[in-house]
């Protein structure tokens, strides 16, 4: 009976277990090191605080990153080479902002990239993101770049490259933060803008919010540094005129890599000074000396995700988006 009583007693504890296990929400449950998989095939990954670097050859640059985050060997990699689309995404409405409210923030050297943060971005909800329900909101700025003579963009339209690349961070209101929405396929919505330099003498208007910005972070020394923005931001000003993008769905372009991203790229790039590119180039990086040394942008990926366009589309070429 003894024995009865232990193996019955077992049994239900494992039981218990395994039930306990089934209804157990995903997130916040990934193990460090480990990742989800959505029904779809995405990688999830957790963000653990990942120690990685831009340099090819210290052991944990770009090619080394699947070492140290799962996703980034994943299949629906970013960034891209976007070429030869031919779909198109229904999408009627614009992408905006829904405060025209003026924003304060401040600027921040977090040794791999200059970052903006804005003190309000609950205000700040996105609407108009293709392929996506619900609201999203902005998170942070960020800019990869190269040296002012290398061309330093992540994403690459037709083979093309362009001098530097702003991201537009975004996470879902209902996951309430970035460290909670990489954990779900909807949980990132990223806008991509290519920054391109010309002569001060052939400079065309540009986003004059963007270019500010840009200045603002000529304000950064070391790293670890953070400053206040002088002036107020006009968030609806952010987005470009033009509003031809392409869409897919992808990554992270730095660890974990998680693949929850929906990415926006647009078409047409914004223009600045090349004095402002070497404003950029002129701050520190954590893999020693400055950010332009190493770069701080990931190769291109081999994902295999449709990528979608907005513009030039005839009722033939649009499928549900």
């Amino acid at each position: 009976m003894a024995v009865e009583k232990r193996t019955l007693t077992f049994a239900v504890a494992s039981f218990l277990v395994h039930l306990t296990l089934a209804f157990t929400p995903l997130h916040g449950t990934v193990p460090l090191g480990g990742h989800l998989t959505s029904p779809s095939g995405a990688l999830l990954c957790p963000l653990a605080g990942e120690d990685f670097s831009y340099k090819r050859a210290s052991g944990k640059g770009p090619y080394d990153w699947a070492k140290i985050s799962p996703c980034c060997g994943g299949k629906r990699q970013s960034p891209r080479d976007i070429w030869g689309i031919t779909q198109c995404v229904s999408q009627s409405t614009w992408l905006r902002y829904n405060s025209t409210r003026r924003v304060t923030g401040h600027v921040f050297n977090n040794g791999k990239h200059p970052e903006i943060h804005f003190k309000s971005p609950a205000t700040a909800y996105l609407s108009g993101a293709p392929s996506t329900a619900g609201q999203y909101v902005l998170s942070n700025i960020h800019i990869h770049f190269k040296s002012p003579l290398a061309k330093g963009s992540e994403h690459a339209l037709s083979g093309k490259l362009f001098d530097a690349e702003a991201h537009l961070v975004h996470y879902k209101a209902e996951y309430r933060s970035v460290r909670e929405a990489v954990l779900h396929q909807d949980g990132l919505v990223v806008i991509a803008i290519f920054l391109e330099k010309v002569k001060a003498s052939d400079f065309r208007e540009g986003n004059v919010e963007i270019i500010r910005l840009i200045n603002s972070l000529g304000t950064l020394k070391g790293i670890g540094e953070e400053h206040q923005i002088p002036h107020q931001v006009s968030l609806d000003r952010l987005l470009p005129t033009s509003q031809d993008y392409y869409t897919y769905e992808g990554s992270l372009t730095t660890p974990p890599c998680s693949e929850s991203v929906r990415w926006i790229v647009f078409r047409n790039p914004v223009y600045i000074h090349s004095l402002q590119l070497k404003t950029l180039s002129r701050l520190e990086s954590d893999d020693g000396g400055l950010m332009s040394d190493t770069s701080n942008y990931r190769p291109l990926q081999t994902g295999n995700t449709e990528v979608q366009r907005n513009f030039g589309c005839g009722v033939s070429d649009v499928v549900a988006g």
